[in-house]
């Protein structure tokens, strides 16, 4: 029930975009980053707010804080971060997720690259009901070629998702694998 399987990550962040976002809305991504959000939001007419990093390559979650405003809906942020390996602790997650929550606002939580050496945060979706956390197998994996992505979520989310999910999104080989 908290499961969304779908053709790669990148659908499941515009079915997201898509289901979970309005017209005018705005969210907020790290620069540089995966190049299909701001893609993917330009479709669905999302306003797209760039934060970068400061003089190192460590991502300051203040700017992400200090961006927000009454027309934000999401922010997605990538942990470890690509292409600077920048990592989150979990309690540093849980009080973005906090503030966030207070604010209405979701979290995807990207974690294409978490196999890599870090620590999963999705046990933090039993908590936040604003978090959305986005797998892959294309990068550990070396599968990208199959494929196959998912998110993880509360029923609700997933639910509401599913609704713009094409019928059959993943082929019967990629699911065997």
């Amino acid at each position: 029930k908290n499961f969304l399987i779908d053709s790669g990550s990148d659908a499941i962040i515009k079915n997201c975009f898509h289901s979970l976002c309005n017209d005018n809305d705005s969210i907020i991504i790290s620069s540089p980053s995966f190049p299909m959000y701001k893609i993917y939001a330009s479709m669905f007419a999302l306003k797209t707010q760039e934060i970068g990093f400061n003089e190192t390559p460590v991502f300051d979650l203040d700017n992400i804080l200090s961006a927000i405003d009454s027309n934000t809906k999401m922010v997605i942020l990538a942990n470890p971060n690509s292409p600077y390996g920048d990592k989150k602790s979990m309690s540093e997650i849980q009080n973005l997720l906090n503030i966030l929550y207070s604010k209405n606002i979701y979290l995807m939580l990207d974690e294409a690259y978490v196999d890599f050496g870090d620590k999963t945060l999705v046990s933090l979706i039993n908590k936040f009901d604003n978090l959305i956390v986005l797998k892959t197998f294309s990068k550990a994996w070396g599968a990208a070629g199959m494929r196959v992505g998912y998110c993880i979520s509360n029923l609700k989310n997933i639910q509401q998702i599913e609704k713009v999910q094409l019928t059959y999104p993943v082929s019967n080989v990629s699911l065997k694998f």
